[in-house]
């Protein structure tokens, strides 16, 4: 299998060389990395040199381990005579010494170490600039932004992450549509048992209103005045008085006639 980007690396450096390798192949770039295409039973050392004489760019992710790599030197070295673009991708940061000073001194690095975000942007523009690189899916275009590179470096066992303008992390990030039709249903559910409690409650408070006990009529009385000293006087009611004796009234009618 061969590509046209080939990403060199020390063995310490693999989890994000890969890293780095699926992010370019997610936007479309064929990428051809050791520890995945050097096949069971192939000779190391060929399979690298007939992938670096089939790529277009060497894609160097740089870093202590790298420094101090032979191997490593020995593919910058193919890459130089074959005529590939070297980039150099430093994930630490590390100045090169003698064995890479010289081949890498025209380069111009990226950082991933500072802001990775940007830093894959730029790599993903660089590598469209480049005659002869194309993309091996036409419909995979690059994301606005560039995705999140920290939990990968960061030793987190989490794949690559899109970082922001994702339509697949934000749906991650929603409910799924069951759990949102069960929380539909229970704040549907709370709210008439809500208005049940509240018609309870008032027709409980009109129940007690009606069966509350009449006031009884209490007889008037005659208040004295304020600081009179005087107790208030009870106005009894008027008492009809009989009649004086000999005497009946007018409607029995006149005993002597």
């Amino acid at each position: 299998m061969t590509a046209q980007v080939f990403i060199s690396h020390a063995r310490q450096d693999a989890r994000a060389a890969q890293t780095i390798c699926n992010a370019l192949e997610q936007r479309g770039f064929g990428c051809w990395i050791a520890a995945r295409d050097v096949e069971a039973g192939e000779n190391f050392q060929v399979s690298i040199v007939r992938a670096i004489r089939a790529a277009k760019v060497l894609i160097l992710v740089f870093s202590a381990n790298a420094n101090n790599s032979d191997e490593i030197k020995k593919e910058v070295v193919l890459a130089g005579q074959n005529r590939l673009v070297v980039i150099p991708v430093r994930i630490e940061d590390v100045i090169p010494d003698e064995g890479l000073a010289y081949e890498l001194a025209t380069r111009q690095w990226i950082d991933f170490f500072e802001d990775r975000e940007t830093a894959l942007h730029r790599l993903v523009r660089r590598l469209e600039a480049i005659a002869g690189v194309t993309r091996e899916d036409p419909t995979a275009a690059p994301a606005p932004s560039a995705p999140s590179f920290t939990e990968a470096t960061r030793g987190s066992p989490l794949a690559f992450r899109v970082a922001k303008g994702s339509a697949e992390t934000r749906a991650s990030l929603q409910f799924p549509p069951v759990i949102a039709n069960h929380w539909r249903a229970w704040v549907i559910g709370l709210g008439i048992i809500g208005v049940v409690i509240a018609a309870i409650a008032a027709g409980v408070d009109s129940l007690a209103t009606r069966q509350s006990p009449q006031t009884l009529d209490q007889p008037q009385t005659s208040g004295a005045a304020p600081g009179s000293g005087k107790a208030p006087v009870m106005n009894a009611p008027a008492l009809e008085l009989a009649p004086p004796a000999g005497k009946l009234p007018s409607a029995y009618g006149n005993p002597g006639k």
